[in-house]
């Protein structure tokens, strides 16, 4: 690793902060369970760790963004998650992946999330959703960004205030989201001996996309699960 200057940089900026958020987390589990009967419990720590955790996923998907086109500027304050996501979707493949929660549960983050390069009918090119695919924004994505503006605003759809996004559901899956961008990248750029140096993750397995699951939004469940 001491060779890979890439890496190198990449783990002690990044990674290493990565795993001090999923401390933080792991503090918090050892009050609420980590069971579906718990995904809506939110709560003051959630909050604060959900927003750490999603705000790296957006410096973090800049820098990589930067790494694979250097015309791409990570400071420019109009890059949003569509700009740096179109940037490297091709690259590390993010919505086909899955990660084992802890070997409970299993999380597709970015599930069906692809973006697509569109032009208006001024003939200006501007990004948007696939649309052959049906992609979506994820939804976890979308309670954050919820809860960043409009905290205490309150979501009529459901009566509860947007606080209570910041909830065990939405907070496992920001990490998936998180975990699987930064190690994805990772493996891009260490070799097989340096990834053995690497710390691991005490929340997630390797990536192992299994065969004959249903999707249920970001999370699956086996078919012998399904009633």
């Amino acid at each position: 690793m001491a060779n890979n200057k890439k890496l190198k940089f990449f783990i002690k900026n990044y990674w290493n902060y990565y795993l001090r958020l999923e401390e933080e987390f792991l503090t918090a589990l050892k009050y609420v369970e980590f069971d579906r009967d718990n995904y809506q419990t939110f709560s003051i720590e959630f909050l604060t760790v959900l927003l750490s955790v999603c705000s790296e996923i957006d410096v973090v998907g800049k820098v990589i963004a930067n790494d694979f086109n250097k015309n791409f500027i990570p400071e420019k304050k109009d890059n949003t998650i569509y700009k740096w996501w179109y940037e490297i979707q091709n690259f590390l493949l993010l919505s086909d992946k899955v990660v084992n929660f802890r070997d409970i549960e299993t999380i597709k983050p970015w599930y069906n999330f692809q973006i697509e390069q569109a032009t208006n009918k001024k003939g200006n090119k501007y990004l948007r959703l696939e649309k052959s695919s049906n992609s979506k924004i994820p939804k976890w994505w979308n309670n954050y960004n919820s809860i960043k503006h409009n905290r205490t605003s309150l979501d009529v759809t459901k009566e509860k205030t947007n606080f209570k996004n910041a909830n065990l559901k939405n907070l496992s899956q920001a990490f998936a989201g998180l975990y699987i961008l930064e190690k994805s990248f990772i493996e891009k750029i260490a070799t097989k001996e340096e990834l053995k140096l690497i710390k691991k993750s005490s929340l997630f397995e390797k990536e192992a996309v299994t065969t004959r699951r249903v999707e249920s939004e970001c999370f699956t469940i086996s078919e012998e699960e399904v009633i």
